[in-house]
């Protein structure tokens, strides 16, 4: 009895010493991960579900994330490619070779000589990763469907044993579940980011409910103080109308559209750039600038038009706060609704 007592404490002892190991080999593989991502990228931490994607396709599974723009997508295959030994080069018989990543089109995997140079690169060890961006092109059920990425299915056929990661910023569960099944992906570890952002907020107020939109619109801007804004109109005259209101009282604002004569537009830029003017009334002739906090419509566009607005330092996560207020007819979101999916931005 005490030898079988021994033993088995023997057992208990070696399987806690490999738990340990095991252990300390994950808490080493992230810290490595971690260095590699400061070296390089000079990020401080991986955000959000990164760390996990870039730990299953190393482990050798296939993955599937889904991550909003702004999210990080690109991360999750570029540390792998640094993590891991393999390299590629143009020259496969390359003594030297110096990439460790290599980017194309799905067009070009499609055809017979590309895919019998990565089936040779795989025969010596060097194919540890393939990752598709903007997955949601394969499936015909997505906004954006493109043939030759259905094509990417020979991949998994041609190369059974190298992990595939599909990322993607817009996929409802079918495409998600198309993109999985086109791919050939193998009880993949699907991740999601969450889509809310809370350093960006939209405001809808409603023009039927408002005694005096204008007036409305100019006491908004006022209470920001020194604000840097721009006010986008679908229409020339209201601009002109509305620039010439907030004038009156008393904010610093010029109009600006595709009627107005070019130099007229070059000296209402110069003034709002270097801080005459405070507002910008204009068409979508002024653009876009992406280091603005605060936009209004003052007539309601697109919802997709409005989205694609956001400030890229909004969209990665920047605590700088960015301010939507649209003055629309109520009929306008009861006709033509934005989707949910947008709702969540």
């Amino acid at each position: 009895m005490k030898k079988s007592l021994l033993a088995m404490e023997s057992v208990t002892s070696e399987n806690e010493k490999e738990k340990e190991k095991e252990k300390k080999k994950q808490i080493h593989e992230k810290e490595t991960l971690v260095k590699l991502l400061r070296w390089h990228f000079d990020h401080p931490n991986f955000r959000d579900k990164q760390l996990d994607a870039i730990q299953a396709v190393l482990s050798g599974r296939d993955c599937f994330c889904l991550m909003p723009t702004g999210g990080g997508k690109s991360m999750c295959y570029q540390i792998p490619a640094l993590a891991k030994p393999g390299i590629i080069h143009e020259d496969l018989d390359s003594g030297k070779p110096s990439l460790r990543l290599l980017y194309v089109t799905p067009e070009l995997i499609a055809t017979p000589g590309f895919m019998s140079k990565l089936k040779k690169i795989h025969s010596r060890g060097l194919l540890n990763l393939i990752a598709v961006d903007e997955a949601h092109c394969i499936s015909s059920w997505g906004h954006d469907f493109r043939p030759s990425y259905r094509k990417l299915s020979s991949l998994r056929n041609c190369l059974p044993d190298v992990p595939i990661m599909a990322l993607t910023a817009t996929a409802a569960p079918k495409v998600q579940k198309d993109v999985i099944e086109s791919l050939c992906l193998q009880k993949p570890l699907v991740l999601k980011s969450s889509f809310n952002r809370p350093n960006i907020y939209y405001e809808v107020r409603y023009k039927d409910l408002l005694d005096d939109a204008y007036a409305d619109l100019s006491n908004e801007l006022k209470s920001f103080g020194d604000i840097c804004a721009i006010v986008y109109c679908l229409e020339r005259t209201l601009c002109d109308e509305l620039s010439a209101h907030l004038s009156k009282n008393g904010i610093l604002c010029a109009a600006y559209h595709a009627g107005l004569n070019n130099k007229l537009r070059s000296t209402v830029l110069d003034n709002w750039i270097s801080s005459k003017i405070q507002v910008v009334v204009a068409t979508v002739a002024f653009g876009y600038e992406s280091t603005i906090q605060h936009f209004f419509h003052f007539q309601c566009a697109t919802f997709l038009l409005i989205t694609q607005k956001i400030p890229t330092y909004c969209l990665t996560g920047c605590r700088s706060f960015f301010l939507k207020v649209l003055y629309a007819a109520m009929f306008s979101f009861i006709l033509f609704p934005p989707s949910r999916d947008y709702l969540r931005l």
